[in-house]
């Protein structure tokens, strides 16, 4: 189960309200491609990616 299904599973609970869930999925959702588009750009360069 992805991260987004465990959101929206738990929005319209008293500790996550809809709306924040949404608002959650979708900047988890930004940041992926965030992260995706960066990790491109690394193997490009021909740059290994990072493990910490």
């Amino acid at each position: 189960m992805s991260t987004v299904d465990r959101l929206h599973d738990a929005a319209g609970t008293p500790l996550l309200p809809d709306d924040t869930a949404r608002t959650l999925a979708e900047v988890f959702e930004v940041l992926q491609r965030l992260r995706l588009r960066y990790q491109l750009l690394q193997l490009q360069e021909g740059v290994g990616p990072r493990t910490r």
